[in-house]
């Protein structure tokens, strides 16, 4: 009697719990994120995952290109993991990041980097060759607490890495808020 009320117990402490497989394959789990800002917004996302599929959403607004992305992708978009953040024709880059820092909770350890053309191509950038590059000092420390705090200093610019679609030679760039 007493081991079948344990597992009674047991097996209701494990329905009550509210934690499950699915919760995870409800969601994308955003990767490298490419935000291009000319008449509209637009950004190239692309998810962790053997299987996913890169998403491109389009809007007025960084919320609507947000929107959008859910919409396209079928499920929550979560930006929790993102690891590098490729810019290109970004008008105010301290907006846009303080945007996606507080408000799209992107981790402040992700990198921030820039690219021409990015948005549109299939080049992927690889978290690793970036962080290679800032332990070879060959590109500039560029994680987005760094950056951010540059933009909003007393110089208002950073010194980021630029990457381009043929895969050239990188570069560092001066990013302008």
């Amino acid at each position: 009697m007493r081991k079948i009320i344990i597992a009674t117990i047991i097996l209701c402490s494990m329905f009550l719990t509210g934690c499950g497989s699915a919760d995870v394959y409800d969601k994308l789990y955003l990767k490298t994120l490419y935000i291009t800002e000319n008449s509209d917004c637009s950004a190239r996302m692309e998810f962790f995952g053997d299987n996913s599929q890169d998403i491109t959403a389009h809007g007025s607004s960084f919320e609507k290109v947000r929107e959008n992305a859910r919409i396209s992708g079928g499920k929550d978009v979560f930006m929790g993991h993102c690891e590098v953040i490729v810019l290109d024709s970004v008008k105010d880059p301290a907006k846009v990041l303080t945007k996606l820092l507080n408000e799209w909770r992107i981790p402040p350890s992700c990198y921030v980097v820039c690219g021409k053309d990015l948005t549109t191509s299939q080049y992927s950038i690889n978290v690793l060759t970036i962080k290679s590059a800032v332990e070879q000092g060959k590109a500039p420390e560029c994680d987005m607490v760094t950056v951010l705090g540059e933009l909003l200093g007393d110089k208002k610019s950073a010194s980021v890495a630029e990457f381009t679609a043929d895969g050239g030679d990188r570069k560092s760039t001066r990013l302008n808020s």
